[in-house]
């Protein structure tokens, strides 16, 4: 690290410590904890009597909608999607209560504990309004430098200008300077009165824009936690049964409690072990050995208020409408990126370190702030798939990682997703997770077109010598699902991870981290608003494991790359690609 790096840091770190002494009451999102009561009655969906509510998927053109046209009915000689269309279902009826109440022992997060004695919002007014919220550079008394730090404070009102004393909005903010298309995100700090601090370092000097933008209010958060909570899922799969000309479906999530459905087919076997459940066909004369395969079903519907309604069905794209910004000059001298250590060579252990911000664009350039990558990319990838097997573990977008390597490379496919380079004695393949999706039906032509293999299945496979680098992604599908499946998916395969670190002394694991996407075609069906809370999650059960795998955060590389799209573009994709061969071993 070069003195001038090493100095910033240092006042980094001792401002940091300075700061919690002096405001003991702030909120660090990665280190908050809350001691909240929670009971069985708080998994129950029920619908407040005195308040009308309306449908939450009327502003939804890519949600399909089975039963806008259907009759609600329980027959059993319903056909396809009809059968789904059942008036005992909580989904279409939302006068039944939702009983989820096994839910009750599952662990939850403190972020959730935060928001679960608050009253449903029934007023617009309730939220926060920026137009009349107020953001202060707290170091603007003095002439802002390189190698300090600035302090920006925001503090939110509402629409009569009223504070909101209130925290938990999920506030985002990062400084950008035009020239040389410099970027970076900042540290929050929320002060649980409505205040929040944002902290970066100053490394470049200029005209900067410091941005801030809140995709969640407190108040969407607490929505969509208690209808997580009592709902499990507000994205669901379709369970396609048939014999003969007989065809019924329904509905289909990873957890055995499916709402509307007394009986439920168990096709965790199906799954390479990973947990899958579909409702029983109400035909008698279809069962569960009938499965023919599944659908994407996006339909997302609960009973919301007015304002719940009208919060959630906001501009797809976040940023657009719920950022504030202000423009400042730094003088001074940017900073030397000299004398860092390789990030191949830097202890994992490091690389999950929360501490923002994690790296910095220079140009179309990521560069990290702990470490520093190869000068040559192509160079470097050729050096680590020497004589190496990658294996690269997600959903569609490290689909999208695969693609975009595979045509640098200019391998050879020997399979639709595995692609090798003979001069380098090395193969990258691509496997699609065991989370079944539109594309990766446990029966039918998905189940053609993929290989479809539990976290654990490939840690498994992993033999005892050779040289493997599994890099891994769990965020898109797990983010429609209440945040427990996706510990409890964690949970499942850490056994079958350690026996691979300790049988095979030559592999490398690397996780991708979740990434922000502020465009959504329908925020209750796909959104980034389980991101940071996964983020947590995957670092409490990893903690065994920091000193062995490699973490890395895509989180503050998408906020400072103001990233819209589930799917990336291909720039950031590769700024991504980069970053994770970074890491890799020589």
């Amino acid at each position: 690290m070069s003195p001038g790096l090493d100095l910033l840091y240092d006042r980094f770190i001792i401002n940091m410590n300075l700061f919690k002494e002096n405001y003991p009451q702030y909120v660090d999102r990665h280190r908050h904890r809350v001691n909240t009561s929670f009971y069985p009655s708080d998994f129950m969906y029920q619908l407040p009597k005195d308040i009308k509510v309306t449908s939450l998927n009327h502003g939804c053109k890519k949600c399909l909608h089975a039963c806008e046209n259907v009759t609600l009915t329980p027959s059993p000689m319903c056909r396809g999607w009809q059968c789904m269309c059942n008036a005992r279902n909580q989904i279409y009826n939302h006068s039944i209560i939702t009983d989820n109440q096994y839910m009750f022992k599952k662990p939850m997060i403190m972020a959730e504990k935060m928001t679960i004695r608050d009253k449903r919002v029934t007023n617009e007014t309730q939220v926060p309004d920026l137009s009349k919220s107020v953001i202060t550079v707290l170091t603007g008394r003095r002439v802002l430098k390189t190698k300090h730090e600035l302090q920006i404070q925001l503090n939110l009102q509402d629409k009569y200008g009223n504070m909101l004393n209130r925290g938990g909005d999920d506030v985002r903010a990062w400084i950008t300077r035009s020239k040389n298309k410099m970027a970076m995100s900042g540290r929050v700090f929320d002060f649980n009165n409505g205040t929040y601090l944002v902290r970066f370092p100053t490394l470049w000097n200029g005209t900067n824009t410091v941005s801030i933008v809140i995709p969640y209010y407190r108040e969407e958060s607490t929505t969509l936690f208690r209808w997580y909570r009592t709902l499990n899922s507000m994205y669901y799969h379709v369970g396609l049964f048939m014999k003969g000309p007989l065809n019924q479906n329904t509905l289909c999530l990873p957890v055995p409690k499916i709402i509307g459905y007394q009986e439920i087919c168990n096709f965790t076997t199906l799954n390479d072990g990973s947990p899958w459940y579909c409702g029983r066909p109400p035909s008698a004369n279809l069962t569960c050995n009938d499965f023919s395969g599944l659908r994407d079903y996006r339909f997302s519907d609960v009973g919301a208020t007015h304002a719940e309604s009208e919060l959630l069905s906001r501009a797809p794209c976040s940023h657009t409408n719920r950022n504030l910004s202000v423009i400042l000059n730094i003088e001074g001298k940017d900073i030397s990126r000299t004398d860092l250590p390789l990030c191949s060579n830097l202890p994992k252990s490091e690389t999950w370190d929360l501490s923002t911000p994690s790296g910095y664009f220079n140009g179309s350039f990521y560069q990290s702030t702990k470490c520093k990558t190869s000068d040559n990319i192509s160079t470097k990838i050729a050096k680590a798939l020497n004589k190496t097997k990658l294996i690269m573990v997600g959903d569609s977008t490290m689909k999208q990682w695969f693609v975009a390597l595979t045509k640098s490379i200019k391998c050879k496919f020997v399979a639709k997703y595995v692609c090798q380079r003979k001069d380098w004695q090395g193969s990258v393949e691509f496997i699609l997770h065991a989370y079944p999706n539109l594309y990766s039906d446990m029966k039918g032509r998905g189940r053609q077109e993929y290989t479809i293999k539990s976290y654990t299945s490939i840690f498994n496979s992993i033999p005892k010598s050779g040289r493997y680098v599994v890099a891994m992604h769990m965020y898109g599908h797990f983010a429609r699902m209440r945040y427990n499946i996706f510990r409890d998916t964690i949970q499942s395969f850490l056994p079958a991870l350690r026996n691979a670190l300790n049988r095979n002394s030559e592999l490398q694991v690397l996780i991708k981290g979740p990434h922000v996407f502020y465009c959504t075609g329908w925020v209750p069906c796909i959104n980034d608003f389980m991101g940071r809370h996964l983020i947590s999650i995957l670092h409490e059960e990893m903690e065994e494991f920091r000193s062995r795998v490699v973490y890395l955060d895509y989180w503050d590389m998408s906020i400072a790359a103001v990233n819209d799209n589930i799917h990336p573009p291909p720039k950031f994709v590769w700024n991504m690609i980069e970053y994770l061969f970074a890491f890799i071993h020589e």
